[in-house]
């Protein structure tokens, strides 16, 4: 019984699907990567550190750049966008967007504490 078994499952072909969104980044990398260095980014500025923002906004740019690369590769970026869906796409669009605001939010945050102290 167990040599019969083993010999089936040897000469069963087997069958593999090949994807395009399995080697990439998952959607809660993105979105975890964007928030955390959003956040750094928001800290660095709101408590006065221009180096750990600067390096949070450089390493954000250069992810939200590997991201359109792909996106807009020709051959892999209708399959990415077909098989990640809307999701992945407003994901990837996101990561810039989260930097923009956590940078808006921190100088806005860091005026306003300026100006109350005396």
């Amino acid at each position: 019984m167990r040599r019969s078994f083993v010999c089936a499952v040897a000469l069963t072909p087997c069958l593999a699907a090949a994807e395009v969104l399995d080697k990439e980044l998952p959607l809660s990398a993105l979105v975890g990567a964007s928030l955390l260095l959003g956040l750094m980014i928001f800290w660095g500025v709101l408590r006065s550190r221009p180096v750990l923002a600067a390096v949070a906004a450089l390493v954000a740019a250069l992810l939200f750049a590997v991201q359109l690369v792909e996106l807009f590769d020709p051959d892999v970026g209708p399959v990415l966008c077909a098989e990640g869906g809307m999701a992945y796409l407003v994901a990837s669009w996101g990561i810039p967007l989260v930097v923009l605001v956590a940078l808006g939010l921190g100088f806005i945050l860091r005026r306003r504490r300026v100006k109350v102290a005396p």
